[in-house]
């Protein structure tokens, strides 16, 4: 039921389990934990803690980053935190849930210590951890910290992730530095949608809407279709230009894509 987004059933069938007094083990709890994120109940997740601790298994390293992680997600980042800093092993999972935990609360300052300290313990990043992280940095405007850990990305060969280049992108253009952006954006060998939105919107929040438009006339080359997302961001560039035409060009697009009635793009 988790699995497939039925929180609650998943839930009713955890209930059922302990009226017949079967015992449940680490493979159901992480199961009802995730059903507690999908329904972003903390009421509930904190009766399954409860639930783990009588059954002595609060100490799994497993369970112990689904708390982290449900917590963050259902709104307790403090509660998170206590988890965390009660578990005495932790892996890579538990000190990523509490930095993508800190960048979900918006405190990048507290994300980016919890990486430090998890380098300082000699545990390995991995992918996710990266994303989270330079999400952390474009969270605190922490430009100096995203360029250390974009050499260090590098170092451990996740530069040419794509998820990892589009969030690298996206972290340089919130902290004021589009060069570096583009930089990042010409050497990623394959490219998705998000990366040619990241890229055209940082140029238009930054109102730099020449570059803005070309990033969009090569991404209609590459045959990429634009979304919502892109034609919010090229609308905002035409207006950082004052183009008008460019704007009735952009609408006509608007129109044969079927995105008119988009509230987003209207507004």
């Amino acid at each position: 039921y988790a699995q497939h987004g039925l929180g609650e059933e998943a839930l009713k069938l955890f209930q059922q389990m302990q009226w017949k007094c079967v015992r449940p083990d680490k493979v159901t709890f992480l199961s009802v934990l995730n059903a507690c994120i999908l329904l972003g109940s903390l009421e509930r997740g904190q009766q399954i803690h409860t639930h783990i601790i009588e059954n002595g298994l609060e100490s799994d390293v497993f369970v112990g980053s689904t708390l982290v992680d449900m917590y963050a997600k259902c709104g307790s980042i403090q509660h998170s935190q206590q988890v965390f800093e009660k578990m005495g092993k932790r892996d890579v999972v538990s000190w990523t849930a509490m930095i993508a935990g800190y960048v979900q609360h918006g405190h990048g300052e507290n994300a980016l210590k919890i990486f430090w300290q998890m380098q300082r313990e000699s545990v390995k990043p991995d992918k996710v951890t990266f994303v989270s992280v330079l999400k952390a940095c474009a969270c605190a405007a922490a430009l100096k910290h995203g360029k250390q850990i974009h050499a260090y990305a590098i170092k451990s060969g996740f530069e040419l992730d794509i998820t990892v280049g589009n969030t690298l992108i996206d972290m340089y253009a919130k902290c004021g530095s589009i060069e570096h952006a583009h930089e990042v954006f010409n050497k990623m060998l394959e490219r998705n949608l998000v990366s040619w939105n990241v890229m055209i919107c940082g140029y238009a929040q930054l109102r730099r809407g020449e570059e803005s438009l070309k990033i969009f006339l090569q991404m209609q080359q590459q045959r990429m279709e634009p979304d919502v997302v892109t034609f919010a961001s090229v609308l905002k560039a035409c207006t950082a230009v004052a183009s008008l035409q460019q704007g009735k060009n952009i609408h006509s697009l608007i129109n044969k894509g079927g995105f008119e009635s988009d509230v987003f793009v209207g507004s």
